[in-house]
């Protein structure tokens, strides 16, 4: 069980954003919500000194994840992060390392709450 550590969902489907906050808040971390790459980069800046996780849809509007991720990580965040890709033809492959998972659309929720503690338990504040 979580002890309040901050995780950032960037997804813009609502139904899976609302499941995915609400399976993470039960299982105690807290949450920041970007429903669009904007967002996402905005809350990242935001909340850097206490963000110890990243769960970012590929898909987001206006700036693709992919994009902002590259973009945090020249901005110098290690953050762990789970990418969540549905199919997309965005490459990728340069973003996956050890500080970084992915995972295929449909994904189950034990998948996700297991992939977030093991990340946030390996985590350091970046």
């Amino acid at each position: 069980r979580a002890s309040g550590e901050l995780v950032l969902i960037a997804e813009d489907n609502e139904q899976v954003r609302g499941l995915m906050v609400s399976v993470l808040k039960t299982h105690g971390f807290e949450v920041a919500i970007a429903v669009n790459g904007t967002q996402l980069l905005e809350q990242a800046a935001e909340n850097r000194s206490q963000l110890r996780y990243l769960v970012v849809d590929i898909g987001l509007p206006d700036i693709n994840g992919v994009q902002c991720l590259r973009q945090l990580r020249r901005e110098g965040f290690t953050t762990p992060t789970l990418i969540i890709s549905g199919g997309s033809n965005v490459e990728y492959g340069d973003l996956l390392d050890q500080n970084t998972t992915e995972v295929l659309k449909p994904f189950g929720i034990d998948e996700l709450v297991r992939i977030v503690s093991q990340g946030v338990a390996g985590s350091q504040v970046s």
